[in-house]
């Protein structure tokens, strides 16, 4: 939005923002069907993966940046 309002270019913003706010709520949907998933093996499978990238900091520093860029 700074970027924007410096430049003087808020026309596209809200749909900029709306395309961000559908992958961010597709992305998290995704998430929590595997969370919420009746195979027991599938659920305990992605919170192992989950608390890996965690506790390891390169993957931790790359799922950030993920979701901090994308």
């Amino acid at each position: 939005l700074a970027r924007r309002i410096a430049e003087d270019d808020l026309a596209g913003y809200s749909a900029a923002r709306h395309a961000e706010g559908a992958r961010v709520i597709a992305f998290s949907e995704r998430g929590r069907r595997m969370l919420q998933s009746r195979n027991p093996l599938r659920r305990e499978t992605v919170k192992l993966a989950l608390r890996i990238v965690g506790r390891v900091d390169p993957l931790s520093r790359a799922g950030m940046r993920y979701f901090v860029n994308a």
